[in-house]
């Protein structure tokens, strides 16, 4: 953030949604076992909160191993982000500020979240673009309020600037999220792979987590968790006659509408009922959502300089403006792409960054862009298969 706050004197503490603090947490809330990539580990100035971290855009890796059989993964993770994340805003005028974004993925490539927040309040001498975030809407693109579906604000001692003007200014800037979801999962071994993106200097923009939670459920483990009153369930009997509640077609079809709505919070949830369900929710998008026309090989053409980290060209920059222009149909075509690399390059990001800040707002594109997101986090060979095909060749 390469903004400061211009005529705020005489206040202490800007932007402050004081709420009780949390008791402290110690590292023994992860999972146990768990392997990071980078051991780094701080406390929260107030609140007494351990966390891994706090850092940047580097990548971090949680892994766990030697996990049972297992059909799901229930996976729980408090992240902290931490002082002057911009949100939506590109500039404030003088230089590039953001968007500001949070990944969280598998080790196999499924994207579970790609999020941009927000940290910075609605008040004067703030460029107004950077207090809108994307989280927790499932749809890129979308306003949402800074700090919309955090657990605390303000609470933890984070400030920015460090110094101040004169006479001296703190703006509180801190939010805590809790994200969770199941996901279908099968293997022994597992890891989460954590990074922010865009972010600038690690004194002005740093996200850590903690309370790090991995555990692996059978379908039987499972049972109607995290399911609502409005869900309707049909029986199913499997060939050991274990009997068990799937969502039923209705419930597919409102969940996919709130899931592409525009209530952030309600949206969330649905779209992570929606993964949970597995393979039945990708048989049904694969029926009930309408293909979008996707030129996977001029987004492949346009993308392939950005896979090598040599310096910025005019040229490569103009390739992102040229993806950015074709909007989010291009997102799709850029996670494969990323999946299929073990190091990802920073310019590759940031057009997946640009395409996630381009506002949709065709209700039939808003339930294909939610559908490939979901049927992405599923990752099954069921829900591959259904992405593939709401990927359409242009007609000629």
């Amino acid at each position: 953030m390469s903004h400061r706050p211009m005529f705020l004197h005489g206040l202490l503490a800007l932007g402050v949604l004081l709420a009780a603090a949390p008791a402290a947490r110690a590292w023994d809330e992860d999972s146990p076992n768990l392997a990071w990539s980078n051991n780094k580990s701080s406390v929260t100035p107030e609140g007494n909160l351990s966390l891994h971290g706090d850092f940047s855009n580097e990548c971090v890796t949680a892994t766990l191993d030697k996990m049972p059989a297992h059909e799901f993964l229930q996976i729980s993770v408090q992240l902290l982000i931490l002082r002057s994340w911009d949100g939506l805003a590109r500039t404030n005028g003088g230089g590039r500020m953001g968007p500001d974004f949070f990944r969280m993925g598998l080790d196999d490539g499924r994207t579970l979240a790609h999020a941009c927040f927000s940290n910075t309040p609605v008040l004067a001498g703030f460029t107004p673009a950077a207090a809108w975030q994307t989280y927790p809407s499932p749809v890129p693109g979308d306003r949402v309020p800074y700090m919309t579906g955090s657990d605390f604000k303000n609470t933890f001692g984070y400030t920015f600037p460090k110094e101040g003007n004169q006479p001296p200014i703190i703006v509180r800037q801190d939010a805590l999220y809790t994200l969770k979801m199941t996901v279908p999962h099968t293997g022994e071994k597992v890891a989460l792979k954590f990074s922010g993106m865009g972010l600038q200097d690690i004194s002005d923009e740093s996200w850590g987590v903690t309370a790090v939670r991995i555990v692996p459920r059978t379908r039987n483990q499972m049972g109607m968790q995290g399911y609502g009153e409005k869900d309707l369930y049909d029986t199913f009997i499997d060939g050991d006659g274990n009997e068990y509640k799937i969502l039923s077609a209705p419930s597919y079809g409102r969940l996919l509408q709130t899931a592409a709505g525009r209530d952030a919070m309600a949206a969330n949830e649905a779209f992570w009922k929606l993964v949970a369900a597995g393979d039945g929710t990708a048989a049904y998008l694969a029926k009930a959502v309408k293909p979008v026309a996707v030129d996977s090989a001029k987004i492949a053409a346009l993308a392939a300089p950005l896979y090598e980290d040599a310096p910025p060209t005019d040229e490569t920059d103009a390739r992102i403006q040229a993806l950015v222009k074709l909007g989010v149909t291009a997102e799709p075509v850029l996670r494969d792409q990323r999946i299929d690399r073990n190091e990802v390059p920073a310019r590759l990001d940031w057009a997946l960054m640009e395409a996630g800040v381009m506002p949709v707002e065709d209700a039939d594109v808003r339930q294909w862009i939610v559908a490939t997101r979901i049927l992405e986090a599923i990752g099954t060979a069921e829900a591959k298969k259904a992405r593939a095909g709401l990927i359409a060749a242009p007609k000629k």
